[in-house]
């Protein structure tokens, strides 16, 4: 007895203007709608103060219409409420949004997010920046599904046209393709090895002499603009048969270097001079060879004589026989360094 005079008096607080019909279906749900919030929605459908109850926070929804400014009615309140514009927002350009629930189009705008086929994509939030900066859903989703809302944003912004974006391999983001890429074809820039960044990739392609992907592929683990020297000033593809005139016992890196600084495979030769003592490392004789030291001379010095400081003496003309015959050369180098030498 007590239940049903508890529901009898549940249903009395409803507005009349709701029908038996009506107030059944406000309690025929898990999340009930009390009279309280549904009378403040007199005059929509129940599916609607339903939707707002149940999607849009309960009674914090009658909160938030309250933050949109009075120049709104309750009607044009709910459609920005369910179109995620914000009262923030819609208070600081009242009189266009005004125009958008008059002409309709938040109502299209409502449906449109409520359609499947964009919900499975993006979330509220996606879906109102996208909407905002009148970005289409139906173009929105012909993107790759790698792109997110906020790299669809980016790419619409720039120009980019689905076709194009989705051209590109998933490695690269969306404001990697509208910032870096724009200029490289999406062939071309696929293959180059994923190691290289886009911002490699878009140096590489720069200037009217690109370095194509076969080149650079060539070189992983190089700085850009050290295969753009490479390119550019040492022959293109021609350089790898100018590496391979260096010793063996330099690995690519150090090859290039020497290369880099004007050290040729010929010059490099005659530096070594034969010199096949095992006195020096192939880093130390790399370094040597990198000063212009022949090796042979080097190995004249003392072997108390570090690296650094052998190619500090030669630098200053410090003969083998001169540093090797004073002692106090030696102290002076060991605790001051090169400096030590004057």
């Amino acid at each position: 007895l007590c239940v049903a005079t508890s529901l009898l008096e549940n249903e009395n607080s409803y507005d009349p203007s709701f029908s038996a019909l009506d107030i059944s279906t406000f309690n025929n749900f898990v999340n009930r709608i009390p009279p309280k919030f549904a009378n403040q929605l007199v005059g929509f459908w129940w599916s609607e103060i339903f939707d707002l109850y149940d999607n849009y926070g309960g009674d914090r929804a009658l909160d938030k219409l309250e933050q949109y400014s009075v120049e709104f009615d309750l009607s044009q309140k709910v459609d920005l409420l369910t179109c995620y514009i914000s009262p923030e927002k819609a208070n600081k350009d009242i009189p266009r949004y005004i125009e958008l629930a008059k002409s309709g189009k938040l109502k299209e705008r409502r449906k449109m997010i409520r359609d499947t086929k964009y919900t499975s994509r993006f979330d509220s939030i996606g879906t109102s920046n996208l909407l905002d900066n009148d970005v289409s859903l139906p173009l929105a989703i012909q993107f790759d599904e790698k792109f997110n809302w906020y790299d669809i944003l980016i790419l619409t912004k720039n120009g980019v046209a689905p076709s194009v974006a989705n051209a590109y391999d998933k490695r690269f983001e969306g404001v990697e393709i509208a910032y870096s890429l724009l200029t490289v074809d999406p062939n071309v820039a696929n293959a180059y090895d994923p190691r290289f960044s886009s911002l490699d990739i878009s140096s590489f392609n720069n200037s009217e002499d690109k370095i194509p992907p076969e080149f650079a592929n060539k070189l992983i683990g190089f700085k850009w603009f050290e295969i753009s020297d490479l390119y550019h000033h040492f022959g293109g593809e021609e350089v790898f048969d100018t590496l391979e005139q260096y010793s063996t016992n330099f690995n690519r890196w150090q090859k290039v270097q020497l290369l880099r600084s004007e050290i040729t495979p010929e010059i490099e030769k005659a530096l070594i001079n034969g010199y096949q003592s095992q006195r020096f490392s192939n880093d130390s004789a790399f370094r040597l060879i990198s000063s212009g030291i022949p090796l042979p001379e080097a190995a004249e010095y003392d072997k108390k004589f570090r690296i650094d400081q052998i190619i500090c003496m030669h630098e200053k003309g410090i003969k083998p026989k001169e540093a090797n015959g004073d002692i106090h050369l030696y102290q002076r180098i060991s605790h001051y360094g090169c400096r030590g030498s004057d």
